[in-house]
């Protein structure tokens, strides 16, 4: 995703192994939306990003204000 601001134009690259449950509920949610596996996982992580300001433990999330 390229946009005009200098902050967003910077990059990185990720690469996660999900197991378990996680990597099924994951799967399940790439079939649902129809999305490929690395467009799945930047919406996510995106999400996350933009709604939280830390995630200090599981089910610990701190907001954004």
């Amino acid at each position: 995703m390229k946009n005009t601001n200098s902050e967003e134009q910077a990059e990185i690259t990720v690469q996660v192994t999900l197991k378990g449950e996680r990597a099924r509920r994951f799967a399940q949610s790439v079939k649902t939306s129809g999305r490929s596996n690395r467009g799945e996982a930047k919406i996510r992580l995106e999400h996350s990003l933009d709604n939280f300001s830390s995630l200090a433990a599981v089910d610990h999330a701190v907001a954004r204000n």
